[in-house]
């Protein structure tokens, strides 16, 4: 890193997949809108609209971006001598935090230190020392959309090859519609592309992975075209 802390804004017109690994600086993710899904360890969560995400150094992680989800990335160098989170988890932006993400998002150029834009990032990093991440303490809603997540990821680790009865459940359903904008059987295709593109990463062909989830290979071939690396 050149800076102490860092920006950058990205924008999901397909699927987008990061490699799984663990980082050398602290990363707070702020949804702006759309979706992302989490991998920490071997466990996944929602990130939502307006919601932010701690991610501290030596956590094991990637991150799965929604088609047209727009989102945001401020890392802060092990060089901070700022008290920040020291777990992975939730973070609850306050409206200065949203404010900032707002209007950074808006340069088309990486934020100078000595810039407007690089004050702004110091006060992003004053606001953060003042807050805590958390993975247990979250709201009933967010417990059952994380639930929801990780049936279907789960379902499409296994190899099976339709939604899950359990992730039909209505109210889970509804949620997943008005949190992502997609259909429950959207999600679980899209999270079947991404386990496509984890196996073609890990060497498999795609005659391989389409005769495993039984479907055409030019299925197959088609969807991980369609998917931003």
């Amino acid at each position: 890193m050149k800076q102490a802390i860092e920006f950058s804004h990205k924008v999901a017109s397909h699927l987008i997949l990061t490699a799984r690994k663990k980082f050398p600086f602290h990363t707070l993710l702020f949804v702006h809108n759309g979706a992302l899904i989490v991998r920490l360890g071997k466990t996944e969560y929602f990130v939502g609209q307006s919601q932010c995400f701690w991610l501290p150094t030596g956590a094991l992680y990637s991150i799965t971006a929604l088609p047209l989800t727009t989102f945001s990335e401020a890392t802060f160098s092990l060089r901070n001598t700022y008290s920040l989170p020291e777990t992975a988890g939730y973070v609850t932006p306050s409206q200065v935090t949203t404010a900032i993400f707002t209007e950074l998002s808006k340069t088309t150029f990486e934020p100078e230190w000595q810039t407007a834009q690089g004050r702004l990032l110091r006060v992003l990093r004053d606001q953060l020392s003042e807050c805590e991440a958390t993975l247990d303490n979250i709201s009933t809603e967010q417990q059952t959309i994380n639930r929801f997540v990780r049936i279907i990821c789960d379902s499409v680790t296994k190899i099976e090859l339709q939604l899950p009865e359990s992730a039909k459940n209505s109210e889970m359903a509804d949620l997943c519609q008005q949190k992502t904008h997609l259909l429950p059987q959207q999600l679980f295709d899209l999270i079947q592309s991404r386990e496509w593109l984890r196996l073609s990463r890990s060497g498999k062909k795609t005659k391989q992975i389409a005769e495993m989830h039984q479907v055409g290979e030019d299925k197959v071939v088609e969807s991980l075209k369609e998917i931003s690396l």
